[in-house]
This record gives structure tokens, sequence and C-alpha cells, in this order.
């Protein structure tokens, strides 16, 4: 492709509700507070992002983010803003590069059409109809009538409230089918990978529901949507001349990172010495099949999980020689120097990485290592480090333990107001306006503060006026 750099249901009629309850909670999050608990990581997110891209500028987006949850459920969703989320447990369950990318391409055509608001909508009023349904149960059982009678009324309550959500979501779905469809032709890849996908969670509905998939029971239809599929391939064929060879090296090399920090250090290394040796173990996982290269990464973070931090080093060493263009392994080769409390080595390494590429999160860790070494006592990095942060924030709006570190390294250096504003900002992130109030009135309270400074502290006050 052409491309730019659980829930258990606890039983038959509470289960969908229980569901799209938690899926309700997450959608009228604050946008900060959703994005708590994300695994952040350049390369796995600009990686997946470059794979997607042309699936969201066909279908007329002018950005794209991708975001993973560190969840081993088969699972993607999107909440709006041009963002979609996937579970680790795609990501490492799936069985092809295009069934991952049908996925995605699933998901922006959700984004295309416009459902995350109409799901938002839908979530909120299948809620009053629940609370409602709660409120007449607990009236009847307040006038002596009998419980299963108080019963009756609530999962009534509850079962409408499914079925006006799942209808929707049927029509979405269907609709979102249509755009990946259209999609996936676009850039002359074969819906196969998604028609494998789909014949497996088709196949739980003969499972019971405590064993049935997030997504089977957040995408319903499986069935009906497994024909489309099938007929697409039956007009279009199963090949996918649009997946070039270097998209195919980029997802292994993502996968393999993903899987490396999901599973246990002793489980990498093991099948990274029976792939070595030609020896496949019963219930491997057949794909992706990765080079030595790959095999390496993934071997040094293994080895750096589980605290053999001079073997990581001994292996980044080695790739970043070998590829002194890649700023990802000089990033990493950095957290792993930066663990062994190699300070110089370790912003030797972010440096690199960002001369070969500027980005955010390893802005981060530069700032990180840069505080690590004015603590040591040079006092002139802590202004570095602020620098470092500051540059990181100026993308990463949303990025609470950003703000935390900018506001030390701000702090430490003397300057307090612009440290409060700092703790401000986080506290907005975490959704405690009180906190948020109570920095930013320090700011206007200091001597000395910055016009800047100031103006941003009353637009925090002014923004938060009621609040308590």
């Amino acid at each position: 492709m052409k491309r730019p750099l659980e829930l258990k249901p606890k039983s038959k009629h509470c289960g969908i509700f229980y569901l799209f309850l938690a899926i309700a909670f997450f959608l009228t999050m604050p946008p900060q507070q959703a994005s708590a608990g994300l695994i952040r990581d350049t390369e796995l997110e600009r990686g997946l992002e470059a794979l997607a891209w042309p699936f969201a500028e066909e279908a007329g987006l002018s950005s794209l983010r991708i975001r993973i949850v560190p969840n081993d459920s088969y699972n993607a969703f999107v909440v709006g803003g041009n963002t979609v989320y996937v579970h680790t447990g795609l990501l490492i369950k799936a069985q092809s590069t295009s069934e991952i990318l049908g996925v995605f391409a699933h998901e922006i055509g959700h984004l295309a059409a416009g459902h995350a608001p109409r799901r938002i909508e839908a979530i909120q009023e299948a809620n009053l109809t629940t609370t409602l349904a709660t409120l007449a149960a607990a009236a009847i059982a307040a006038s002596g009538a009998s419980g299963d009678a108080a019963i009756g009324v609530a999962l009534g309550g509850f079962d409408r409230a499914n079925r006006n959500y799942l209808q929707l979501s049927r029509q979405d779905e269907s609709v979102a089918d249509e755009w990946a469809l259209r999609l996936l032709e676009s850039q002359q890849i074969s819906a196969a990978g998604l028609s494998d996908f789909m014949r497996r969670i088709a196949g739980e509905r003969a499972l019971p529901e405590t064993r049935q998939s997030d997504y089977y029971l957040s995408h319903p239809g499986a069935g009906a949507r497994l024909l489309v599929f099938e007929d697409h391939i039956r007009d279009h064929g199963k090949e996918s001349p649009g997946i070039l060879a270097e998209d195919e090296a980029l997802m292994t090399r993502l996968i393999g990172k993903i899987r490396a920090f999901t599973d246990s250090p002793s489980q990498t290394i093991g099948e990274i010495k029976r792939a070595r040796n030609g020896k496949a173990q019963r219930g491997t996982r057949h794909w992706p099949s990765f080079g030595e290269t790959d095999l390496l990464y993934r071997e040094a973070i293994a080895h750096y999980r589980r605290g053999a931090l001079a073997q990581a080093d001994e292996i980044m060493t080695g790739l970043r020689d070998a590829y002194p263009d890649d700023p990802y392994f000089h990033e990493f080769g950095g957290d792993v120097l930066l663990s062994r409390l190699d300070i110089e080595g370790a912003i030797t390494a972010y440096d690199e990485a960002l001369s070969v590429g500027a980005a955010p999160l390893i802005e981060f860790g530069l700032g990180r290592a840069l505080l690590a070494r004015a603590d040591r006592g040079d006092d002139a990095s802590y202004q570095l480090a602020a620098d470092a942060f500051s540059r990181a924030a100026k993308t990463e709006r949303r990025w609470p333990a950003l703000q935390r570190q900018l506001a030390i390294a701000l702090g430490r250096n003397g300057q307090l107001a612009e440290a409060d504003l700092a703790l401000a900002n986080e506290a907005l992130l975490y959704g405690n306006k009180a906190r948020a109030k109570q920095m930013a009135q320090r700011v206007l309270n200091r001597d000395n503060t910055s016009q800047e400074t100031t103006n941003f502290a009353n637009d925090i006050l002014f923004s938060l006026q009621g609040a308590q």
C-alpha cells in the first residue's frame, strides 16, 4: 500500500446490558481519562497508523490515531476523534496482515459514517430506559407485590434497552462492513483476512455467553456479515497485491514487539530458541514468521523485562550499530541504558533517536534521562529536562504523567509558577477540578509570574467557574 511514513455476562438477560453499560462508562468519560491505561509506544502507534492511513485518507478523514489497549480479548472500537482503539489481544491473535488491516478498515468505516456520536446517544437512551425500569421495579416491590413481579418489570426494561441498542449496532456494523470492503478494494486488499476472522467469530454462537468474546458480544450479526464477506471474495478473489513486502515486514516487527511485551519473558526466549533451531512446539503461532533481526529485538525486550539488562544492552548495541538510522532501536536502547543507570549513554541514545525523527514519547524519555542527570548534581540539566518535556507536551496535551514530570523539572529549576501550572493541567487531565482550581490560584498568588503563565492560570479558573 502507499502510505506515509472483561465483563463476563452474568445471565442470559443481563449480559449485553452489562456490556453496553461498560461501553457507556468508557464513552462518557472525559477523553483524557479514557486514555488512561493505554500502551504508549511511538513505534507501535506510528507503525500501525502508517499501515492504516491509506484507508483513512480514502475515507476522507483528515487524521488518524491508533491507540493500543492492554487487553487480551480480541476487540477494536472507536469513540470519535478519528482514533481507533485496538486491543493487544486482537493484534496477537490475528492470523494475517490482511486480517488486521480489515479490522482497521471496518473501524475507520465507523468513523467515516459518523457512528460514534449516534452510539453515545443510543447508550444514553438505553441507560435511561434501564434506570426507569429499575425505578418502576422498586416501586412495585415497595407496594408489597411479589418479588417476581418486580424482577419481571426490571428485566423487561433491560430487554427493551438491549434490543434498541443492538438494532442500531447491527445497522452500524453493516454500514461499517460496506465501508471496509470499499476501502480494502481501493487498496487492492482482499477481504479474505476479514472473512477468516469473522468465520471464527461466527463460530462462537454455539458457546455459552461466558465463553463468547467481547467482540462477538459488542459486534452483533457475525453470521450474516460472514456471508457478505464471502460473496465479496467470490467476486474479487483472495489475493492482496496491495500488501507490499515492506508492509508485511513492518507488521511482523510490530506484532513481534507487542508479543515480546505481553508474553512472559521465558515464553519469548523459549520461542526464539525453537525458531533458531527450527523446532516448532505444538500450538506454536505460525504467523508471523520472524527474521533474525526481529528475533534479536524480541530477545532484547525479553531480557529487559526479566531484569537481565546487560544482555539486553549487548543486543541493542549490536542492533544500533547495524541500523544507525532506526530511531526505535536507539529509543529502546536508551530505555535499557537508563534502567542500567547509564545516564549519559541513555541521553546519547535518545538524542540519536531524535536526530533521525522527532517524537514526543522519545522526548519524554530524554527528559527523564536529563532529570536523572540533574538529580546527580548537574543543575543545568533541570532546564534541559523541562525543555524536553515541554516539546513533548506540545503534541501530547492529554498525558497526565508528562505534566507531572514537567512540573518536577520546572519546580527543581526554581520555576515555581510554571510548575504549579503544570500540576493544574495534570489535575484537569485526571478530572480533579478542585485541585486544578487550587493549583491555578496558587499560580496567581506567586510573585514575578510571567503574563503568559498568568493568562493560562486565569483560563483554567474561568473554565472551572461553578465547579466544586
